[in-house]
């Protein structure tokens, strides 16, 4: 949506003054798409941002004096470098983050104050204000007091994108150490502001045309962070917030595994986590149908566990561990991945493990139930137990606008085509297929922000993967024809996201993993 059609839509919009139009006009051709390079991006002044982000409608104040941390707005780790202080909440360490329970959208502000500010050390320490976008690249804009490695005192804007592993930084000189770190966003463009102990008079330092899309709960934080050994310790005074809209996530979340309809209907729970497990990943049927295999963790993979459990929800089993299962076409087998060591294959009762390659991951059958393939060294490698030497299928680096392939690869049931899920060379998820000869080219049939999981429906004929579709998770089928057109399979809730799922073999249901969150609540100030 255009920066003027939102201004239209929203009451508030209209106390703006007209010295704000020469601004805004340059941001409609932003958003509209036209190119602006970093040196063309719309400059802004203090009064205007001023203007226009005081009647923002949702805002949100906390001073840690007054309530020190409160577990209802926010979490920390790790917890033991977070402490209420006289007159503010005090931070310390290396790698220390506060998170805030909040979901920006839309325009937003966000001002957080400080003192007593101190860098322990001869390596980089910072004090630093974060905010992360749900766009593709994984965005975070980030503004920090620093003492880098050669010891100059700089205050940083700095735009990450995690997807490409790229950071842009303008730095100038700072030696303050109190003040107030300001973020704010008009349209797309992001505008980072500073203001010494005055917090009355800031200064823009930088403004950048960089994502419009929601900021993530849980991305919104501040705390500090240092290399080498050294550590840095800041009181925070202060946080406030303005958007056009804010979503306060009250609960935890919770990984849930259930069956849906090939059409999206008839949703039934098997189970939610085992054993107090945080996430559930990578189910995977039976080909007779009858059973399901999964990965249960801790959320990191030294503690994935497999599990087998019943087409009706019975029977759990844990079978040890490892990640990423599938199982073999003729039943018998369970491909998956251990951390440390590598693909490994074992019977389906979890028996006779044995391990097929020692540096691979992200294991599936290829064209019969000898056959497999990995991910290795950003490449695709194959064998089989009559040749177990691995022949190379691809490799991501001789391939057109690839820049790394994603653990999650599926040979289709007929055995003609290899799904995939790569990282073009911008950044953004690519969904691909590609002929099992060395020879055959790499068809990209979807761009867009899909999960690391891909399935096929048993007549090869589509594809099935989880997106996020304007902030809400979606299941979707991409079919196999003229343009690969894009069908949304059922309908989830907003604070359900979506991570994997596997078609059943009869082609009747669907396996779907999801976190399921209490529902957040529109929050309108305080």
């Amino acid at each position: 949506m255009s920066v003027q059609s939102r201004f239209s839509q929203q009451s508030y919009r209209h106390s703006i003054s007209a010295s704000c139009c020469t601004w805004l006009s340059l941001l409609i051709l932003v958003v509209a798409g036209l190119p602006l390079s970093a040196e063309e991006t719309p400059k802004v002044s203090v009064e205007e941002i001023e203007e226009h982000t005081s009647v923002l409608p949702s805002r949100f104040f906390h001073r840690f004096a007054e309530t020190s941390l409160s577990p209802e707005f926010f979490s920390s780790t790790p917890e033991e470098n977070v402490a209420p202080s006289s007159g503010g909440l005090s931070v310390t360490g290396s790698n220390t983050k506060v998170m805030t329970r909040f979901e920006v959208h839309g325009d937003f502000d966000v001002q957080l104050k400080f003192d007593q500010l101190d860098f322990e050390g001869t390596s980089t320490t910072r004090a630093l204000l974060s905010v992360g976008f749900s766009d593709d690249q994984k965005t975070q804009c980030r503004l920090y007091r620093c003492k880098d490695h050669r010891q100059k005192q700089v205050l940083t804007a700095s735009i990450f994108r995690e997807a490409l592993s790229s950071t842009s930084n303008k730095s100038s000189a700072n030696t303050k150490n109190e003040g107030t770190l300001r973020i704010s966003r008009i349209g797309d463009t992001v505008i980072w502001l500073f203001a010494g102990k005055n917090a009355n008079t800031f200064e823009v330092l930088r403004t950048e045309s960089v994502s419009d899309s929601p900021v993530t709960v849980d991305r919104l934080r501040f705390g500090t962070f240092a290399t080498g050994g050294s550590k840095a310790a800041v009181r925070w005074r202060h946080f406030t917030l303005r958007a056009e809209r804010i979503l306060h996530h009250t609960g935890s979340t919770t990984p849930v595994l259930f069956v849906i309809s090939s059409d999206g209907s008839q949703r039934r729970q098997l189970l939610t986590v085992p054993e107090d497990y945080t996430s559930l990943n990578a189910p995977d049927w039976s080909p007779d149908g009858s059973q399901l295999v999964f990965a249960a963790s801790y959320g990191d993979d030294e503690s994935s566990r497999l599990m087998v459990i019943d087409a009706d929800g019975t029977r759990l089993q844990d079978h040890g561990p490892g990640s990423l299962p599938g199982f073999s076409p003729d039943g018998q087998q369970i491909v998956f991945s251990e951390k440390g060591e590598g693909v490994i294959v074992m019977r389906r009762d979890g028996t006779g493990r044995r391990r097929w390659s020692e540096q691979g991951w992200s294991g599936c059958w290829g064209r019969n139930s000898n056959e497999l393939l990995w991910i290795e060294r950003n490449r695709i490698l194959r064998s089989s137990a009559d040749s177990p030497e691995p022949e190379l299928v691809l490799q991501a680096s001789d391939l057109r606008d690839v820049r790394g392939l994603d653990p999650g690869i599926s040979v289709s049931p007929d055995g003609q085509y290899l799904a995939m899920i790569h990282k073009s060379r911008t950044g953004g998820p690519v969904v691909s297929i590609r002929g099992l000869q060395t020879t055959d080219k790499v068809i990209p049939i979807y761009k867009g922000a899909v999960r690391s999981d891909v399935s096929w429906s048993p007549d090869s004929s589509s594809v099935l993967v989880t997106r996020t579709e304007r902030e809400c998770s979606q299941l979707i089928r991409i079919d196999l024809k003229d343009r690969y057109p894009v069908t949304p399979i059922g309908e989830f809730p907003p604070h359900w996201s979506l991570t994997a799922a596997d078609w059943s073999p009869d082609g009747q249901s669907i396996a779907v993993i999801a976190l399921v969150s209490t529902a957040p609540i529109e929050w309108h100030g305080r």
